[in-house]
Formats: C-alpha cells, structure tokens, sequence
C-alpha cells in the first residue's frame, strides 16, 4: 500500500491475510537489514521505529528473536493460506497398565 492512498478495508479474511503478511514481510526485510549491517560492523547503532538498538550481544540477541517471531508468524499466515494446518498436531492413546505384556 502507498503512503498516499486511502485505507479501505479487506473484504475478505484472505485479503486480511494477505495484506498482514505483506506488511510483516517488509518490517522482516527492515530487520534482517538492520540485523547484517550491525553484526557486520558497518554501522554501531540502528533505530527501527521508536526503537534503538546498539552493537552489544543482548541488542542483537533481542533484534534476532524478534526476527524469529516475524518468521514465525509468516509461516503461520502462509500455512492458513495454503489451506495447512497452523500447527502441528499430536494424538495421545491410552495404553491400559493392566493390558502391558498380555498377548492378544
């Protein structure tokens, strides 16, 4: 979306969808530029928004676990997309302690 555009609201939750997932792949490819240019060592400090963050292990540590939850959060939007599920999913069986060891 332009800067100079009016909003108009999705008209379906696929569009929602879609319009999220753009939007979080620009603040990701904000991020992960900011990311390299710190861990290379061409600048010292990055601001992102109202945010500031310097050259030190914790900053880095932060600004790559925020990538990590926009990744995350992509794939999710990408898996609703295609029709996948979210998440996995895992089934419990009930085995009966009595039943351990017996033949059929």
């Amino acid at each position: 979306m332009s800067e100079h555009t009016e909003y108009t609201p999705p008209r379906t939750e696929r569009e929602r969808l879609m319009r999220t997932r753009e939007r979080l792949c620009r603040t990701l490819n904000d991020y992960m530029g900011a990311y390299e240019d710190l861990v290379s060592g061409r600048i010292t400090s990055y601001s992102l928004g109202t945010r500031s963050i310097t050259r030190y292990a914790p900053d880095l540590k932060t600004l790559a676990d925020e990538i990590d939850k926009l990744q995350n959060r992509i794939y999710e939007i990408e898996a609703i997309l295609n029709g996948r599920p979210v998440r996995n999913t895992s089934r419990y069986v009930f085995i009966d302690p009595s039943m351990i060891g017996r033949r059929w």
